[in-house]
């Protein structure tokens, strides 16, 4: 993975595996720039996927009845 700020090539130094299924992986870049990357299980993004969802409908809404 390419480092975000400087484009150059990232390695990791350090993988957590917290509770809800998922890795964070902790990297550093050849200019010494630390950053962090995700991965989650299918089952973890439906359920982000689900939340904006659900998010953006009653935003939406709101708005309706606040009109």
């Amino acid at each position: 993975m390419k480092c975000p700020i400087c484009n150059k090539q990232s390695k990791v130094f350090d993988v957590r595996h917290p509770k809800n299924e998922s890795k964070r992986r902790s990297r550093i870049c050849e200019n010494g720039h630390t950053f962090r990357s995700y991965e989650l299980s299918e089952e973890r993004f439906q359920e982000l996927l689900d939340y904006e969802k659900y998010y953006f409908k009653v935003q939406e809404l709101s708005r309706t009845y606040d009109s």
